[in-house]
């Protein structure tokens, strides 16, 4: 028996000791089974044993099922053995904080009254949608992803934690004895192509998006054949409107700031008072900051975008190098303060504003 201290057990190491205790391979077979353990889906025909070993040995390790969920399995399990296809990315824990977080500083009341509704176009397992609602139980979350099995993980995480409407009524429709899973918030994920068959006609209160990074399309969509800026149009065409403005974060390479590529979007978030704020250089950051992408050697900025901001207000660039999660977020409450109580910032701090914004315009 291979024996794991306590605060080191990881997916990795209880991944580890299934195969070693009962000498399997790390094959497709294995994947399967421990997949449907992870879950308690029905196992793969004529391995329901080793599905049960397998939910022994997890137990004796993370003995509350609650522990198998999100963030850590989406973070390390799903793209290393699930996923058929290569360049999959995920988002990590710490970014999906750090958006739900500033997402939460412009939360209105009126939005929680009529029913607060997120939405990723990009969505893959769910994990930002499923960290979301960990801070807001009460949202309506949606989602679409274009690779079907994705589609079906991301439904089963939310369905069991009683989002998706749709995959729940399914689930106990003509099951006699089965009650109706309670829920505290609801949503529906959709599969196929966000940018050429969007799925939803809906606007939204707020977007979180990692959508993949730049991609060339072959036709136009939004105007335009970049991929980083029809995904920034994509995010804000499900803004919600008049009175009710939304907010969007989005994930992308920090090459956009500088690239050609990026420019008429950039000139466009300018002209139409639509960028708020840039988060950077997030590389040696703190535990609870985040980290890279696992299978991506990018680094990302973070950009905040709003729709009808008022005329003067400033954008803020927001240096993350060495900082934790509570430290960006402190620092930009304050800055957003700052730029209430005066009418305009101070000449150092608005010089650095310029010189940041006449390279974001410029290169």
């Amino acid at each position: 028996m291979v024996f794991i201290e306590k605060e080191k057990w990881n997916w990795h190491n209880i991944i580890k000791v299934c195969e070693r205790s009962h000498n399997w391979k790390l094959d497709k077979d294995f994947k399967k089974v421990f997949w449907s353990a992870l879950t308690n889906w029905p196992a793969p025909e004529g391995y329901q044993k080793e599905k049960e070993k397998i939910r022994t040995i997890i137990k004796r390790y993370r003995p509350k099922e609650e522990e198998w969920w999100y963030p850590e399995v989406s973070e390390y399990f799903y793209p290393r053995y699930l996923s058929s296809k290569g360049g999959v990315f995920f988002t990590p824990r710490s970014y999906c904080e750090l958006l739900s977080e500033l997402a939460l500083l412009y939360i209105k009341p009126e939005w929680e009254k009529e029913g607060l509704k997120i939405y990723d176009p990009a969505c893959g397992t769910g994990a930002l949608l499923y960290t979301f609602h960990q801070y807001k139980p009460d949202c309506e979350v949606y989602g679409q992803e274009i690779e079907h099995k994705n589609v079906l993980v991301s439904r089963w995480f939310l369905t069991h934690r009683g989002l998706d409407i749709e995959q729940q009524q399914k689930l106990v429709k003509g099951r006699p004895g089965v009650e109706r899973i309670k829920r505290e918030g609801r949503g529906i994920i959709k599969s196929g192509n966000t940018l050429l068959d969007d799925k939803f006609l809906k606007k939204f209160h707020i977007v979180l998006c990692n959508p993949p990074f730049n991609q060339h399309l072959e036709q136009e969509v939004h105007k335009t054949k970049d991929g980083n800026s029809a995904w920034v149009r994509q995010c804000l065409k499900h803004l919600k409107e008049k009175g009710r403005e939304g907010i969007t974060l989005i994930i992308l390479p920090t090459s956009i700031l500088v690239i050609e590529n990026f420019y008429e979007e950039r000139k466009r978030l300018i002209k139409y008072n639509l960028l708020e704020a840039i988060f950077y250089d997030f590389a040696n950051k703190g535990e609870d900051t985040g980290h890279k992408f696992d299978n991506a050697q990018l680094d990302t900025c973070v950009l905040l975008l709003r729709k009808r901001k008022q005329e003067e207000q400033d954008i803020f660039f927001i240096n993350c190098a060495g900082k934790t999660k509570n430290e960006i977020i402190n620092e930009y409450e304050a800055e957003r303060e700052r730029d209430k109580k005066t009418e305009s910032v101070e000449s150092n701090c608005e010089s650095e504003i310029l010189i940041s914004l006449n390279l974001f315009l410029l290169n």
